[in-house]
């Protein structure tokens, strides 16, 4: 979705007279996968509705331990539970040149901002938590952009679709925005964090998070 403000520009232009104009682009949605360790889970400490059971603990009743590195079950207060999982996503290249709103305005970009960033996730169920999780960006060079844009805090899943505003990071915003002034029209971007999970239903083994990043371009018309 685009947007050109105000009409007044249009009628100086037609004037002979240059004038700034801003023109807010979405690329994307930006897709990226990441796989959770839910197959590792012990059987012991699973129902039959793949939600956690209540398992006693004590010095004499240890937790049931994981095959795999990447689940641990701790005992806490008397209760079996799982330590968050790490959710590490893939990359995914984001190409501003795909974008025709764009293309007709990069000739003549003049500022770039980065008006806001949205992440949503899929494949997960209420009852558990995300986060906090970071939102990375670098350029296509970098196999793992490490740069920072922002951050989602800890949040609670409940019934309503996971979608939540991105915290910027001021410095991993300048970055981008030079990045982007100074031609070069591609980045990649990743998202990490932790998953915790709750009273509900596991995840999916392998969840989705959409990145919707909103971009406004100053331009010269």
């Amino acid at each position: 979705m685009t947007s050109l403000r105000p009409l007044l520009p249009a009628l100086l232009v037609a004037l002979g007279c240059s004038v700034d104009a801003f023109v807010v682009v979405s690329p994307g949605p930006l897709r990226v996968s990441a796989s959770l360790p839910v197959g590792e889970v012990p059987a012991a400490l699973l129902t039959a509705e793949r939600r956690l059971a209540t398992v006693a603990c004590d010095a004499a009743r240890p937790c049931p331990s994981a095959s795999s590195s990447e689940v641990v079950v701790r005992c806490e207060a008397g209760a079996c539970a799982l330590a968050p999982f790490a959710l590490r996503s893939t990359s995914v290249d984001v190409d501003l040149d795909t974008d025709a709103t764009f293309r007709d305005y990069a000739g003549a970009l003049r500022g770039v901002e980065v008006q806001s960033a949205e992440l949503q996730l899929r494949g997960a169920h209420p009852g558990s938590a995300v986060g906090p999780l970071v939102l990375w960006w670098g350029p296509t060079s970098e196999a793992t952009p490490s740069r920072r844009l922002g951050a989602v805090p800890r949040t609670a899943l409940g019934s309503s679709p996971f979608n939540a505003p991105v915290v910027v990071d001021a410095a991993g915003v300048d970055a981008l925005e030079a990045h982007i002034l100074g031609g070069a029209h591609r980045f990649r971007v990743r998202v990490d964090g932790a998953f915790e999970v709750g009273a509900g239903v596991l995840p999916d083994a392998q969840v989705e998070l959409v990145v919707q990043l909103r971009l406004t371009l100053q331009t010269s018309l």
